[in-house]
């Protein structure tokens, strides 16, 4: 015991310090990340069009939620949901994959909303320079429903959609700034 090392306790303080300080830098980049990204989609979409905007998901993911969706472009073409999640790695936040949506509605041309049911569906958008460079959409089968009765009006089988920016006009396909 005469022979022990003073202050083996004292070599811990410097790694544990360290340990510390480097979930403090991880927490504040995440933090800075979730709350850009809050921000954006607050300002791409109109003011009444979601009830509550959120990014949750520390320290695995960013997960996105948007409460009450409700967008109409000057097309008459519309989208609705109770709940929208998306999420993405915080190491690449400009590639976002679709979740899920809580009693999605679409709305084509100055028409009702109908309820959405997909058999299979997958989404995913990348982001960048403040503007959305792709959407892609792939699903195996949605059915929209008549608001009363549940029954289908129309129904798309197989299918993918991909909207891509052209870099001669970024805005075509949507800005977000």
């Amino acid at each position: 015991m005469k022979n022990a090392k003073k202050g083996g306790l004292a070599g811990l303080f410097w790694p544990a310090l360290f340990a510390c300080g480097c979930v403090f830098a991880y927490w504040t980049y995440w933090k800075n990340v979730a709350d850009g990204i809050e921000t954006a989609v607050r300002n791409a979409l109109p003011a009444s069009a979601a009830s509550a905007v959120a990014v949750s998901g520390f320290p695995y993911r960013l997960t996105l939620e948007i409460v009450d969706l409700n967008v109409r472009n000057q097309s008459g073409y519309g989208v609705q949901a109770k709940s929208v999640v998306a999420t993405a790695t915080p190491l690449n936040p400009r590639l976002w994959v679709l979740e899920g949506a809580t009693e999605p509605k679409l709305a084509l041309q100055q028409g009702q909303y109908r309820p959405l049911q997909a058999k299979k569906l997958q989404a995913s958008l990348r982001i960048g320079d403040n503007k959305l460079d792709r959407f892609s959409l792939t699903f195996d089968g949605i059915d929209a429903l008549d608001r009363t009765s549940g029954a289908v009006v129309w129904q798309v089988g197989k299918g993918q959609l991909h909207l891509v920016s052209d870099p001669n006009t970024p805005d075509v396909l949507g800005s977000t700034g």
